[in-house]
């Protein structure tokens, strides 16, 4: 039995970090028997951020790598495609995990409207004297961060190009159920959950009126949290956290 290091739910997913409920879909669509572990704080772990799936042997400190740790299982995370499909798809995660993704954090975490209930959400049971600083504290770096990374710096609308060519690109693989054909792949495990999560925005942001605005991508959502994430595990307990 695997054990899956995952944060909390958050804003109507089933755990707060996209990556986390990227990992629940990998090792489903594997046909791992799992459990999740619902994490607060990841400082514990090697690389002090979750997903960490922990196997017999060791752990696998990233979902990348567990998508790699599978395929050494044995188990194929890309049926049905050749070797320049493969290819295509690992591209495809890797643009919306390096770009797609940061306009999703900064979205959340450094928009006024959506830091509101996101800092209810994830800091709202930290005890009082922690109230006063972490979440300041913790969007302080996202904002560093957003720089750093170019998202920040972008001017509103510069941001929403950059942001809508990487919506195209993802619409422009929807010719079926799945971004790759009628059977879901890892790419799917990457990309729907961050779409997701755009949906989920807790305020009316441009983010978020692109995708819904877009009929092909929310139609793909729909499918995917029927099929994909329906039956994903939630905590009994009331808690969030994010990355």
């Amino acid at each position: 039995m695997l054990t899956l290091h995952t944060f909390y739910p958050a804003l109507g997913n089933h755990s707060a970090s996209p990556f986390c409920v990227k990992a629940m879909v990998l090792l489903n669509l594997a046909g791992m028997e799992w459990t999740p572990n619902w994490v607060q704080n990841p400082s514990k772990f090697a690389y002090k951020k979750l997903p960490v799936v922990e196997t017999p042997n060791f752990m696998v400190n990233d979902s990348n790598l567990l998508i790699d740790w599978l395929e050494e299982q044995g188990k194929d995370m890309f049926p049905g495609l050749d070797a320049k499909a493969r290819a295509t798809a690992r591209a495809v995660i890797r643009m919306t995990e390096q770009n797609l993704t940061e306009g999703l954090v900064y979205n959340r975490w450094l928009i006024d409207d959506c830091w509101t209930v996101l800092n209810r959400q994830v800091f709202g049971g930290l005890p009082a004297p922690l109230k006063l600083f972490v979440p300041n504290m913790v969007r302080k770096t996202i904002r560093q961060r957003m720089d750093l990374n170019g998202m920040g710096r972008f001017s509103e609308e510069d941001r929403m190009t950059y942001l809508s060519r990487d919506l195209d690109t993802i619409a422009a693989f929807i010719d079926d159920a799945f971004l790759f054909g009628t059977t879901p792949t890892a790419a799917d495990a990457a990309v729907a959950p961050v779409l997701s999560m755009i949906d989920t925005l807790p305020a009316d942001t441009a983010l978020r009126r692109r995708l819904r605005g877009d009929d092909k991508l929310m139609a793909y959502v729909g499918r995917a949290r029927e099929q994909l994430f329906a039956q994903l595990p939630v905590p009994g307990a009331n808690r969030a956290s994010a990355a």
